[in-house]
């Protein structure tokens, strides 16, 4: 277990990368126009509250990704990563990067699928960052998503005690996260955020990308 008295701790999707990267994993995984349309609906559905993140996720998952073959996964992937080395904010991965320079204890908290990200940011970034992202493996899930997010940051703080905590997001829904901070670095954040932050008297700074 790192041992640095700092915890850096980064959003993945519109924090590190430009883009909503399961949108943009789905769209690369479907292989028809029936597909594409199922994607496109199931985004939709998920937006405007009609279904949940978590099972937005799992119909994706099952309909276009669990039962292809290992090659043709391997291509989508393959893909997917030349594309996500193009969308990221140089900036805040050079933030990553100086973290670990300075040693302190990196961890990438995503509500994104596990199966990609996990393997993208250690291959690509560092495989000293801890990832913890969602799961939906063997009929089980585990959807890093609003409060279960807080909830495992919440452990790595009770277990580790830093003595300082990092956040670098971009969105709303880590607002609890952003409570348990200590520095708070926003990525293009919306202006509903911005107001949030500062009526509960919350210190941050808006980072340049």
């Amino acid at each position: 277990m790192p041992t640095g008295k700092q915890l850096a701790v980064f959003d993945f999707d519109k924090t590190l990368v430009a883009r909503d990267s399961f949108r943009l994993f789905s769209r690369m995984a479907a292989r028809s126009r029936r597909e594409h349309t199922l994607a496109l609906l199931l985004a939709v559905l998920c937006k405007v509250g009609l279904i949940g993140n978590a099972a937005y996720k799992e119909q994706l998952l099952q309909r276009l990704w669990y039962g292809r073959k290992p090659d043709e996964q391997a291509e989508v992937l393959t893909r997917l990563y030349a594309q996500l080395e193009r969308l990221a904010y140089s900036a805040i991965v050079c933030c990553l990067r100086e973290h670990l320079r300075e040693g302190h204890q990196v961890v990438l908290l995503s509500a994104s699928p596990a199966l990609y990200v996990a393997p993208f940011v250690r291959e690509v970034w560092s495989a000293e960052i801890e990832v913890f992202a969602s799961r939906f493996e063997h009929g089980e899930s585990d959807n890093l998503y609003g409060a279960r997010k807080a909830q495992v940051l919440r452990s790595l703080i009770d277990t580790r005690r830093p003595e300082v905590v990092w956040i670098y997001t971009d969105h709303r829904s880590d607002i609890p996260l952003i409570e348990m901070a200590h520095r708070v670095r926003l990525v293009r954040p919306s202006a509903r955020l911005l107001r949030t932050l500062r009526a509960r008297g919350v210190a941050f700074e808006v980072m340049a990308v």
